[in-house]
């Protein structure tokens, strides 16, 4: 059908009730008025322009399956772990492997439009779970021995690399890498208190942290007072 808007005088294509240029009502022409030679001649013109299209979203799916796949994967291991025994509650570490699983598809289905601060929020949640596995298994060390130092510096890689091949703000980068550098500095007190006995990959862990905090600020520093002064409202 046909409409014509009086403020914008345009004739409108479609069933929209208001104009899309003033937002005002419209009166609706309908095309029984017309004779047969109009009806013809603008018979395309009455047909609705955006017509319905049903949108099926396939993430909907995806979780479903994972949903169905993480408790057939929590009941067959505590299945198994009761008929065949075991003096480590092993089905424990999959229900903890289940839920980091669904903690990281969360965050990144909420934080999928700003990668920096997904890279971070995978940084945390993935050293909280290494810690809480390392002390169930009667705390070997080496979630802050190699895990938390390599994560932190596979944090500031990524970061710096997607900074260079996307064309992604670098604001946003800016404050991240600034967060991730300060978090690799977190083991130079392992160091400090003596509580790792293999060094070399919080050592470096440590300098790369320095080093990328010093590059930022100097390349970068007002960039980063400019995006802290609009993040914190000063």
């Amino acid at each position: 059908m046909l409409s014509y808007c009086n403020h914008c005088r345009v004739t409108i294509r479609g069933s929209d009730d208001v104009c899309p240029l003033c937002h005002n009502p419209i009166p609706e022409v309908d095309c029984e008025g017309m004779d047969l030679a109009t009806v013809i001649t603008e018979e395309v013109l009455c047909e609705d322009v955006f017509p319905y299209v049903e949108v099926v979203d396939e993430r909907h799916i995806a979780i479903r399956i994972l949903s169905i796949i993480s408790i057939a994967s929590i009941v067959i291991s505590y299945l198994i772990y009761w008929l065949v025994g075991s003096a480590i509650n092993w089905p424990l570490f999959v229900v903890i492997g289940a839920g980091s699983m669904w903690l990281s598809i969360w965050t990144i289905l909420r934080k999928r439009y700003n990668i920096g601060k997904t890279i971070i929020w995978h940084l945390i949640l993935l050293s909280l779970v290494g810690l809480l596995i390392d002390w169930l298994t009667g705390w070997h060390y080496w979630s802050i021995e190699y895990l938390i130092p390599i994560l932190c510096f596979a944090a500031l890689i990524t970061m710096a690399v997607l900074v260079r091949i996307t064309k992604l703000g670098k604001g946003n980068f800016t404050i991240y890498m600034i967060t991730g550098a300060l978090l690799g500095l977190i083991p130079l007190v392992f160091i400090f208190f003596n509580w790792v006995q293999m060094i070399i990959p919080a050592a470096i862990c440590v300098a790369t942290s320095v080093i990328f905090l010093a590059a930022v600020l100097i390349f970068n520093g007002r960039l980063f007072v400019h995006e802290s002064k609009k993040r914190f409202h000063i």
